[in-house]
């Protein structure tokens, strides 16, 4: 089983001396909201809408992907919010995650993984637990693959195409993306953030083709790497 480990440094933050108020006012407990939404460039993507990426008229008919391993830290490497463990699977629908609650108002970066490790990509989909009972990422008439750790199709340049990136060998691990730009508000309930995923990154280096690339193809494991690399993330405030 091949598995890829990504690092991304980030600069430590420099955080101001008074940050460790005295005053005696207990902080507020916020919950935290995660929204992932897959753009093109600074455009959220929606089904049935025709982009131009990479060069290609492209149209997206279905988008969804897993994200997993999910922990938001502190400059303490203290783990605030981690969905309990739980995956979250992306899409164009805009769906929001409370991925926990914390008393933090300063955060240093979110760690994540894409698709799923070994052990969960054994589970069975009829019995598991939501998001992994989806049976549109799964790969039903073949149980022993797994799931199907991104699922793209649509039309591009007016072809079809289907990019299914499924295996163990294609989950990528260890990725991390600045949350020091993060800002709370005193006066709201609950922290609201939007993982914003670039499609441009996504493909960066790469070709479209129209076609079916399928499982542990040289195609899907040179756009799960770019996944891997870190590059399409971007944390931001709502």
């Amino acid at each position: 089983m091949a598995m890829l480990a990504v690092s991304v440094l980030f600069t430590a933050c420099d955080k101001d001396d008074d940050d460790d108020d005295d005053t005696g006012v207990t902080p507020t407990t916020r919950s935290i909201n995660l929204n992932i939404v897959p753009v093109i460039g600074d455009v959220p993507v929606a089904l049935g809408t025709e982009y131009t990426l990479n060069g290609a008229q492209v149209e997206f008919s279905f988008l969804k992907f897993y994200i997993s391993e999910l922990a938001l830290k502190n400059d303490a490497d203290e783990t605030l919010a981690d969905n309990d463990g739980k995956v979250l699977l992306a899409d164009t629908e805009g769906t929001s995650y409370v991925i926990g609650s914390t008393q933090d108002e300063h955060f240093h970066l979110l760690e994540l993984s894409v698709g799923l490790n070994d052990d969960l990509n054994d589970n069975d989909p009829t019995i598991a637990e939501e998001p992994l009972n989806d049976p549109q990422m799964h790969w039903g008439w073949n149980p022993d693959a797994g799931y199907k750790f991104v699922r793209m199709e649509g039309m591009i340049d007016g072809a079809m195409f289907q990019y299914h990136a499924a295996t163990d060998a294609l989950f990528r691990s260890g990725m991390m993306v600045d949350a020091h730009s993060i800002s709370v508000d005193d006066a709201d309930d609950s922290i609201d953030l939007s993982l914003e995923v670039d499609l441009n990154h996504v493909f960066m280096g790469m070709s479209l083709e129209a076609g079916m690339k399928h499982g542990n193809v040289p195609f899907n494991r040179s756009m799960m790497d770019n996944f891997g690399s870190g590059m399409p993330f971007d944390l931001r405030s709502n």
